[in-house]
């Protein structure tokens, strides 16, 4: 969410847009599911990554694995919608 962010203000990487939502932030270029989705899939890959118990090092990797997981599907059918 924060690289998108900074990509629509610097001009040498102004290269990130959504297509059109009912709701559009930043310019009409940032949509309100992905504002609210993008948090709740940190939240559920962290929470799900807690409960294993799993060192620190591991558990870093894992919750950036799980959130992957969670969000490429959405990334690949959210263009067919």
């Amino acid at each position: 969410f924060t690289v998108e962010l900074v990509s629509y203000w610097l001009e040498p990487i102004d290269n990130f847009w959504h297509a059109q939502a009912t709701f559009m932030f930043f310019g009409q270029r940032e949509p309100l599911q992905i504002i609210l989705v993008y948090p709740a899939y940190l939240y559920i890959a962290a929470s799900a990554v807690h409960r294993m118990r799993l060192p620190e090092l591991s558990e870093a990797c894992a919750l950036g694995l799980l959130v992957i997981v969670l969000d490429v599907p959405y990334d690949v059918m959210g263009i067919k919608l």
